[in-house]
Protein backbone atom coordinates (compact mmCIF):
# COMPACT_ATOMS: atom_id res chain seq x y z
CA UNK A 1 0.00 0.00 0.00
CA UNK A 2 1.59 3.03 -1.35
CA UNK A 3 -1.35 6.07 -0.62
CA UNK A 4 0.13 9.31 0.68
CA UNK A 5 -2.28 9.44 3.65
CA UNK A 6 -4.03 6.40 5.17
CA UNK A 7 -7.12 5.73 6.93
CA UNK A 8 -6.59 2.98 9.72
CA UNK A 9 -9.97 2.10 11.61
CA UNK A 10 -8.97 0.29 15.02
CA UNK A 11 -11.15 -1.62 17.08
CA UNK A 12 -10.54 -2.05 20.72
CA UNK A 13 -8.59 0.69 20.94
CA UNK A 14 -8.34 1.41 24.57
CA UNK A 15 -6.99 -2.23 25.37
CA UNK A 16 -3.69 -3.01 26.13
CA UNK A 17 -2.50 -4.06 22.21
CA UNK A 18 -5.04 -0.96 20.91
CA UNK A 19 -3.11 1.46 22.95
CA UNK A 20 0.08 0.37 21.79
CA UNK A 21 -0.34 0.52 17.71
CA UNK A 22 -2.31 3.93 18.45
CA UNK A 23 1.38 4.95 19.64
CA UNK A 24 3.03 3.73 16.73
CA UNK A 25 0.38 4.81 14.40
CA UNK A 26 0.22 7.96 15.82
CA UNK A 27 4.33 8.71 14.63
CA UNK A 28 3.34 8.71 11.31
CA UNK A 29 1.71 12.12 9.75
CA UNK A 30 0.23 10.31 6.90
CA UNK A 31 -1.94 7.61 9.31
CA UNK A 32 -5.01 9.18 9.98
CA UNK A 33 -6.46 7.28 13.49
CA UNK A 34 -9.99 6.52 13.70
CA UNK A 35 -10.40 5.18 17.33
CA UNK A 36 -13.24 2.86 17.82
CA UNK A 37 -14.87 2.20 21.39
CA UNK A 38 -17.58 1.88 23.24
CA UNK A 39 -16.92 5.05 25.18
CA UNK A 40 -16.05 8.11 23.88
CA UNK A 41 -14.86 9.87 27.41
CA UNK A 42 -12.80 6.64 28.12
CA UNK A 43 -10.79 6.45 24.76
CA UNK A 44 -10.26 10.43 24.90
CA UNK A 45 -9.88 9.88 28.66
CA UNK A 46 -7.39 7.21 27.96
CA UNK A 47 -5.23 8.50 24.21
CA UNK A 48 -4.78 12.07 26.17
CA UNK A 49 -2.32 10.21 28.03
CA UNK A 50 -0.40 8.63 25.27
CA UNK A 51 -1.08 10.71 22.04
CA UNK A 52 -1.75 14.41 21.20
CA UNK A 53 -5.68 14.88 20.53
CA UNK A 54 -5.10 15.98 16.48
CA UNK A 55 -3.37 12.51 16.42
CA UNK A 56 -6.85 10.77 15.97
CA UNK A 57 -10.60 10.86 15.57
CA UNK A 58 -13.61 8.68 17.49
CA UNK A 59 -15.89 6.10 15.70
CA UNK A 60 -18.83 4.71 17.00
CA UNK A 61 -19.40 1.37 15.97
CA UNK A 62 -23.23 2.06 14.48
CA UNK A 63 -21.23 4.73 12.35
CA UNK A 64 -18.77 2.48 10.85
CA UNK A 65 -19.86 1.94 7.65
CA UNK A 66 -20.16 5.34 7.24
CA UNK A 67 -16.56 6.01 6.73
CA UNK A 68 -13.51 5.27 4.52
CA UNK A 69 -10.53 2.90 5.68
CA UNK A 70 -7.53 1.85 4.30
CA UNK A 71 -6.22 -0.60 6.98
CA UNK A 72 -8.66 -2.33 10.06
CA UNK A 73 -7.42 -3.55 12.93
CA UNK A 74 -9.38 -5.57 15.25
CA UNK A 75 -7.89 -5.97 18.72
CA UNK A 76 -11.84 -6.68 20.70
CA UNK A 77 -10.68 -9.27 22.84
CA UNK A 78 -10.65 -10.61 26.65
CA UNK A 79 -7.92 -8.75 28.12
CA UNK A 80 -7.77 -10.13 31.33
CA UNK A 81 -7.86 -14.56 32.40
CA UNK A 82 -10.02 -13.79 35.20
CA UNK A 83 -12.89 -12.35 32.52
CA UNK A 84 -12.90 -15.37 30.32
CA UNK A 85 -15.11 -16.55 32.86
CA UNK A 86 -17.27 -13.70 33.63
CA UNK A 87 -18.00 -13.31 29.93
CA UNK A 88 -20.42 -15.44 28.31
CA UNK A 89 -20.78 -14.13 25.69
CA UNK A 90 -17.41 -14.18 23.66
CA UNK A 91 -19.00 -16.52 21.32
CA UNK A 92 -21.61 -13.65 20.18
CA UNK A 93 -18.84 -10.70 20.65
CA UNK A 94 -16.05 -11.99 18.25
CA UNK A 95 -19.06 -12.54 15.20
CA UNK A 96 -20.59 -9.89 15.71
CA UNK A 97 -17.38 -7.19 15.66
CA UNK A 98 -15.56 -9.74 12.83
CA UNK A 99 -19.31 -9.90 11.04
CA UNK A 100 -19.37 -6.24 10.50
CA UNK A 101 -15.75 -5.86 9.49
CA UNK A 102 -16.36 -8.61 6.93
CA UNK A 103 -19.79 -7.09 5.53
CA UNK A 104 -17.71 -3.37 5.30
CA UNK A 105 -14.82 -5.21 3.08
CA UNK A 106 -17.23 -6.79 0.50
CA UNK A 107 -16.48 -4.64 -3.04
CA UNK A 108 -13.33 -3.25 -1.36
CA UNK A 109 -10.77 -5.41 -2.35
CA UNK A 110 -7.57 -3.19 -1.68
CA UNK A 111 -8.89 -2.92 2.10
CA UNK A 112 -6.35 -4.75 4.60
CA UNK A 113 -8.02 -6.60 7.86
CA UNK A 114 -5.16 -7.15 10.66
CA UNK A 115 -7.23 -9.29 13.09
CA UNK A 116 -5.79 -10.40 16.73
CA UNK A 117 -6.18 -14.37 16.94
CA UNK A 118 -4.21 -15.92 20.13
CA UNK A 119 -2.05 -19.33 20.48
CA UNK A 120 -5.06 -20.21 22.63
CA UNK A 121 -6.59 -21.88 19.54
CA UNK A 122 -4.25 -24.93 20.14
CA UNK A 123 -6.06 -25.56 23.01
CA UNK A 124 -6.41 -25.89 26.82
CA UNK A 125 -3.14 -28.01 27.55
CA UNK A 126 0.23 -26.89 25.55
CA UNK A 127 3.11 -28.86 26.81
CA UNK A 128 5.22 -28.38 24.03
CA UNK A 129 6.27 -25.87 21.60
CA UNK A 130 3.32 -25.13 18.93
CA UNK A 131 4.88 -25.62 14.93
CA UNK A 132 3.34 -25.42 11.47
CA UNK A 133 2.22 -29.32 12.52
CA UNK A 134 0.38 -28.47 15.26
CA UNK A 135 -2.78 -29.35 15.50
CA UNK A 136 -5.78 -27.83 17.51
CA UNK A 137 -7.15 -29.98 20.51
CA UNK A 138 -10.30 -29.29 22.01
CA UNK A 139 -12.64 -31.73 24.66
CA UNK A 140 -16.06 -31.25 23.28
CA UNK A 141 -17.30 -33.46 25.23
CA UNK A 142 -16.02 -30.86 28.30
CA UNK A 143 -16.39 -28.09 27.05
CA UNK A 144 -16.22 -25.22 29.21
CA UNK A 145 -15.45 -20.96 29.43
CA UNK A 146 -11.85 -21.32 28.04
CA UNK A 147 -12.82 -23.53 25.23
CA UNK A 148 -15.15 -20.92 23.89
CA UNK A 149 -12.59 -18.20 23.80
CA UNK A 150 -10.49 -20.40 21.72
CA UNK A 151 -13.19 -21.37 19.63
CA UNK A 152 -14.37 -18.14 19.19
CA UNK A 153 -10.69 -17.96 17.87
CA UNK A 154 -11.07 -20.50 15.38
CA UNK A 155 -13.83 -19.71 14.18
CA UNK A 156 -13.01 -16.12 13.03
CA UNK A 157 -9.78 -17.83 11.32
CA UNK A 158 -11.82 -20.46 9.30
CA UNK A 159 -14.04 -17.81 8.02
CA UNK A 160 -11.55 -15.39 7.01
CA UNK A 161 -9.36 -18.70 5.27
CA UNK A 162 -12.27 -19.45 3.25
CA UNK A 163 -12.35 -15.70 2.06
CA UNK A 164 -9.44 -15.85 -0.29
CA UNK A 165 -10.07 -12.97 -2.16
CA UNK A 166 -9.72 -10.56 0.74
CA UNK A 167 -6.42 -9.32 2.41
CA UNK A 168 -6.95 -10.78 5.65
CA UNK A 169 -4.25 -11.75 8.15
CA UNK A 170 -4.96 -13.20 11.65
CA UNK A 171 -2.33 -12.44 13.87
CA UNK A 172 -1.53 -15.33 16.94
CA UNK A 173 -0.45 -13.80 19.84
CA UNK A 174 1.30 -15.94 22.96
CA UNK A 175 2.01 -13.12 25.15
CA UNK A 176 2.79 -9.53 24.62
CA UNK A 177 3.97 -6.73 27.31
CA UNK A 178 4.42 -3.22 27.60
CA UNK A 179 4.61 0.35 29.74
CA UNK A 180 0.68 0.12 28.53
CA UNK A 181 -0.40 -3.12 30.27
CA UNK A 182 -3.17 -2.64 32.58
CA UNK A 183 -2.12 -3.85 36.26
CA UNK A 184 -5.04 -5.22 37.25
CA UNK A 185 -5.07 -7.61 35.01
CA UNK A 186 -4.61 -11.16 36.47
CA UNK A 187 -1.57 -11.85 34.01
CA UNK A 188 2.01 -13.58 35.72
CA UNK A 189 4.55 -10.42 34.55
CA UNK A 190 1.93 -7.82 35.54
CA UNK A 191 1.71 -9.63 39.28
CA UNK A 192 5.94 -9.61 39.18
CA UNK A 193 5.58 -5.94 37.98
CA UNK A 194 3.12 -4.91 40.87
CA UNK A 195 5.13 -7.18 43.81
CA UNK A 196 8.35 -4.99 41.78
CA UNK A 197 6.18 -1.24 42.50
CA UNK A 198 4.97 -2.07 45.95
CA UNK A 199 8.44 -3.36 47.17
CA UNK A 200 5.86 -6.80 48.16
CA UNK A 201 7.28 -10.59 47.98
CA UNK A 202 5.46 -12.35 44.96
CA UNK A 203 4.69 -15.65 45.20
CA UNK A 204 4.53 -18.19 42.36
CA UNK A 205 4.11 -22.47 42.55
CA UNK A 206 7.18 -24.50 41.58
CA UNK A 207 5.84 -25.45 38.04
CA UNK A 208 8.22 -23.70 35.28
CA UNK A 209 6.83 -22.34 32.38
CA UNK A 210 8.17 -20.77 29.47
CA UNK A 211 6.51 -17.82 27.97
CA UNK A 212 7.01 -15.70 24.55
CA UNK A 213 6.49 -11.90 24.92
CA UNK A 214 7.02 -10.05 21.66
CA UNK A 215 8.16 -6.67 21.72
CA UNK A 216 5.65 -3.71 20.80
CA UNK A 217 8.04 -2.58 18.20
CA UNK A 218 8.52 -6.03 16.70
CA UNK A 219 4.57 -6.19 16.35
CA UNK A 220 3.93 -3.07 15.10
CA UNK A 221 7.24 -4.24 12.30
CA UNK A 222 5.07 -7.47 11.54
CA UNK A 223 1.72 -5.20 10.94
CA UNK A 224 3.51 -2.77 8.87
CA UNK A 225 4.77 -5.82 6.51
CA UNK A 226 1.58 -7.00 6.60
CA UNK A 227 -0.01 -3.77 4.94
CA UNK A 228 2.21 -3.12 2.23
CA UNK A 229 1.44 -6.93 0.96
CA UNK A 230 -0.98 -6.40 -2.27
CA UNK A 231 -2.35 -9.40 -1.59
CA UNK A 232 -1.99 -11.84 1.61
CA UNK A 233 -4.34 -13.76 3.68
CA UNK A 234 -2.99 -16.04 6.40
CA UNK A 235 -2.96 -16.54 9.56
CA UNK A 236 0.79 -15.91 11.45
CA UNK A 237 2.02 -17.36 14.88
CA UNK A 238 3.47 -14.36 16.75
CA UNK A 239 6.80 -14.56 18.19
CA UNK A 240 9.80 -12.85 19.67
CA UNK A 241 13.47 -13.54 19.02
CA UNK A 242 13.76 -16.13 22.12
CA UNK A 243 11.06 -17.17 24.96
CA UNK A 244 11.93 -17.26 28.55
CA UNK A 245 11.39 -19.38 31.63
CA UNK A 246 9.38 -17.90 34.11
CA UNK A 247 12.49 -19.05 36.94
CA UNK A 248 14.92 -17.02 34.64
CA UNK A 249 12.72 -13.80 34.04
CA UNK A 250 12.50 -14.11 38.19
CA UNK A 251 16.32 -14.22 38.67
CA UNK A 252 17.10 -11.88 35.93
CA UNK A 253 14.64 -9.33 37.88
CA UNK A 254 15.79 -10.52 41.03
CA UNK A 255 18.78 -9.09 40.48
CA UNK A 256 18.01 -5.51 38.77
CA UNK A 257 14.79 -4.84 41.04
CA UNK A 258 15.68 -6.80 43.89
CA UNK A 259 12.49 -8.72 43.21
CA UNK A 260 11.75 -10.96 46.53
CA UNK A 261 10.01 -14.16 45.33
CA UNK A 262 8.78 -17.27 47.17
CA UNK A 263 8.01 -20.79 45.44
CA UNK A 264 4.58 -22.14 47.29
CA UNK A 265 3.79 -25.69 46.91
CA UNK A 266 0.06 -25.00 45.95
CA UNK A 267 -0.30 -24.78 41.87
CA UNK A 268 -1.66 -22.06 40.25
CA UNK A 269 -4.55 -22.57 37.80
CA UNK A 270 -5.73 -20.32 34.69
CA UNK A 271 -9.24 -20.58 33.22
CA UNK A 272 -7.60 -20.65 29.88
CA UNK A 273 -5.84 -24.00 30.97
CA UNK A 274 -2.14 -25.44 31.55
CA UNK A 275 0.21 -23.97 29.22
CA UNK A 276 3.51 -24.93 30.49
CA UNK A 277 5.37 -24.23 27.23
CA UNK A 278 3.56 -21.48 25.02
CA UNK A 279 4.81 -20.24 22.91
CA UNK A 280 5.68 -20.99 18.57
CA UNK A 281 9.04 -22.14 16.99
CA UNK A 282 7.03 -21.17 13.44
CA UNK A 283 9.14 -19.65 11.10
CA UNK A 284 6.65 -18.42 8.47
CA UNK A 285 6.78 -15.01 9.29
CA UNK A 286 10.61 -14.54 8.44
CA UNK A 287 8.81 -15.43 4.96
CA UNK A 288 7.30 -12.15 4.93
CA UNK A 289 11.08 -10.51 6.02
CA UNK A 290 10.09 -10.04 9.21
CA UNK A 291 13.10 -11.26 12.04
CA UNK A 292 12.38 -9.83 15.62
CA UNK A 293 14.94 -7.60 17.15
CA UNK A 294 14.13 -8.22 20.85
CA UNK A 295 14.33 -11.51 22.71
CA UNK A 296 11.52 -11.94 25.80
CA UNK A 297 14.13 -10.95 28.24
CA UNK A 298 14.42 -8.10 26.39
CA UNK A 299 11.07 -6.37 25.76
CA UNK A 300 10.28 -7.03 29.78
CA UNK A 301 13.53 -5.11 30.45
CA UNK A 302 12.85 -2.34 28.08
CA UNK A 303 9.41 -1.63 28.81
CA UNK A 304 9.26 -2.35 32.52
CA UNK A 305 11.30 0.84 33.13
CA UNK A 306 8.69 2.71 31.75
CA UNK A 307 6.92 1.00 34.89
CA UNK A 308 9.11 0.87 37.45
CA UNK A 309 12.08 3.86 36.95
Amino acid sequence: MTKQNINIAIFGATGHIGKNLTYYFSKNKKNNLILFGRNKKKIQKIMNQIIPKKKYSFGKYNEFNNKKYDVIINCIGVGNPKDIIQNKDILKITEYYDDKILDYMKNKKSIIYINFSSGAIFGQTIRSPISELSQASINVNKLNEGSYYAISKIYAEIKHRNLKNMNIVDLRIFSFFSRFINLQDEFLIADITNAIKLNKKFITDKNEIIRDYIHPEDLFEIIQKCIKKEKINMALDISSKKPISKFSLLQHLAKKYELNYRISNKIKTSPTGLKSKYYSKSKKIEDLGIFPKYTSLQTILTELKFLID
